[in-house]
């Protein structure tokens, strides 16, 4: 049955048709111009368009695969790219490679459109559906490995290329003496002068307090650090493992954002119990130094296969939604 009834079979360049239209203006508007040649050109248009077929089977398991699979790899390669050692040794590769990774995302957009003009190439249905799950994937995975370049990968990568050094006596070292100090052991019978903090604040409060030996002498270059751990206005420093007594070493603070507030907390310090600071050292106070830095490269790698996780479930649930959907 023809559902366009008797107009449907209309030739619409007949006497009744779209040509028959040959007005100079369009309700007596005048300079509206409706030309014939331009009634027929729009009526070869809309006569091109296909028809909707509510027939069509859904894509099959095998067109489905790319809906899952090229989304979640996109996903994962472009995270590990942007938050592991490539970002470190060579930040412009990796950047290069990450949108090198747009080219396969591109493709798909390409083949979706090809498909829908010739359908052997493939269902552009699935085709469109991996290029917007790919594009979405990549975006959130520059974002995810950047996270975990920035909070964890690039300490740990710093970290491990600056030296250890052990037994430090607070009283005898400077700072100017272990610029290149990534880890630092106290002496044992070093500890937290808690009496000698400070806090700075500047939205967060940035408490220092400086690690010393029991008969500490005229040089305070060494500062446990904490952020939001202290009040700012007495000398209540609970920052890092404070009241742990086995705690005698230091991961250096490295994080440029932070350092410029502890300085003027140091400067405040100097100020206020008039001690003689020329190049102080920020430290995270613990007792196991070495696992500290560990714990880093642990903490980035928890949250790359969490969120690798995470995506492949997102994803396979997206992908049965639309196998279901279109199927029906």
């Amino acid at each position: 049955m023809d559902p366009y009834g008797s107009y449907g079979n209309c030739d619409p360049y007949g006497p009744y048709g779209y040509g028959a239209v040959q007005s100079n203006n369009y309700g007596g508007m005048p300079g509206v111009e409706i030309t014939q040649k331009g009634i027929r050109r729009l009526a070869d248009t809309l006569h091109k368009i296909p028809k909707l077929d509510r027939n069509r089977p859904g894509p099959s398991l095998l067109q489905l695969l790319p809906v899952l699979f090229v989304p979640w790899l996109t996903f994962v390669i472009t995270n590990y790219t942007q938050g592991f050692w490539l970002r470190y040794q060579y930040p412009w590769m990796s950047f290069g490679f990450a949108c090198w990774l747009l080219l396969p995302v591109a493709l798909f957009a390409f083949l979706s459109y090809a498909a829908t003009k010739d359908s052997k190439l493939g269902d552009n249905r699935a085709l469109g559906a991996t290029f917007f799950l790919s594009l979405v994937a990549w975006v959130a995975a520059m974002y995810m490995g950047h996270n975990i370049y920035t909070e964890y990968m690039e300490e740990f990568f710093q970290l491990s290329a600056l030296a250890t050094y052990p037994n430090v006596n607070p009283s005898n070292f400077t700072g100017a003496q272990l610029m290149d100090a990534g880890v630092v052991l106290f002496n044992p019978k070093a500890q937290l002068n808690r009496s000698l903090s400070v806090g700075f604040k500047n939205e967060h409060v940035y408490c220092v307090a400086p690690v010393v030996m029991p008969d500490q002498g005229k040089q305070f270059d060494f500062w446990a650090v904490g952020v939001d751990c202290c009040s700012g206005h007495t000398t209540d420093f609970k920052c890092g493992e404070y009241s742990n007594q086995l705690a005698h070493s230091g991961v250096r603070l490295l994080r440029e954002d932070q350092r410029p507030f502890f300085r003027l907390a140091v400067k405040e310090a100097e100020a206020m119990y008039n001690l003689p600071i020329s190049n102080p050292i920020f430290v995270h106070y613990v007792q196991d130094a070495e696992t500290a830095v560990a714990n880093y490269e642990e903490a980035g790698w928890r949250d790359f296969l969490v969120s690798g996780l995470i995506t492949f479930s997102v994803l396979l649930f997206l992908t049965v939604a639309f196998g279901l959907v279109l199927g029906m």
